[in-house]
């Protein structure tokens, strides 16, 4: 319901593109996936997993719709970095959500560019050279923004400020 009065919706392409990820993160075929993982472990077939997927990315959106506090914190954050000489670090302590790297200036410290990755912030900054910023991203608990300080072809080094969503 709250989803129609928002207007949000989830495309069958976003299904299989999520599905399409997951299945690449774990380097497994979805026929081995539905016989190994939905079937022995949750009795699931594949087209129950597709609504579980659609029902998780239907509730994230709509969470991202209606957290309004959130919205507006990220609009903050954004002109923030946009102004002239920003000083992410300055922004990071002032605004981010994460506890553990807010004090830091959002420094992630060195992270190994095969870690698991559900935000997708090191795939967002891997594009980048350093000293760019990404466009605000959609996690899975909320809006990320990162700033790419170092990569190599091992290691990524980024700073990030994170504003949480609320649960829907």
């Amino acid at each position: 319901k709250v989803a129609r009065e928002n207007k949000v919706t989830v495309t069958d392409k976003e299904v299989d593109t999520f599905i399409k990820e997951e299945l690449a993160d774990k380097k497994v075929s979805e026929t081995a996936y539905e016989k190994t993982v939905l079937n022995n472990f949750y009795d699931w077939s594949m087209a129950d997993y597709r609504s579980v997927v659609y029902a998780e990315l239907l509730k994230r959106k709509v969470s991202f719709a209606i957290d309004k506090p959130a919205i507006d914190k990220s609009d903050r954050v954004m002109a923030a970095l946009r102004a002239p000489n920003a000083d992410f670090a300055a922004v990071a302590r002032a605004e981010s959500d994460d506890e553990a790297s807010k004090a830091a200036g959002g420094d992630s410290g060195s992270v190994p560019i095969k870690t698991f990755d559900p935000n997708g912030v090191i795939a967002a900054v891997m594009k980048l050279q350093p000293g760019q910023t990404t466009a605000l991203l959609y996690g899975t608990d909320g809006y990320y923004v990162a700033k790419l300080t170092s990569k190599n072809d091992q290691n990524v080094q980024f700073q990030f400020i994170k504003i949480s969503i609320g649960e829907f």
